[in-house]
């Protein structure tokens, strides 16, 4: 008995972990038809980061 409620218990969890993964994809990547301008998107974030960095670097540099 004590076997069986910890195997369900076992998969439960990884239902809820299925679920919340699914969940965060879904809040990253938007829906599914709007793949492209997600990745659009996070690719003028992840470009405005790394011209943050280099200006970082730079005022660095200089002073």
């Amino acid at each position: 008995m004590e076997g069986c409620n910890m195997a369900k218990n076992v998969v439960e969890k990884q239902r809820k972990l299925k679920k919340i993964k699914q969940n965060v994809q879904r809040i990253v990547f938007g829906k599914k038809n709007q793949t492209i301008v997600s990745f659009e998107t996070r690719r003028l974030y992840l470009l405005v980061v790394v011209v943050f960095f280099i200006y970082l670097l730079c005022s660095w540099l200089v002073s």
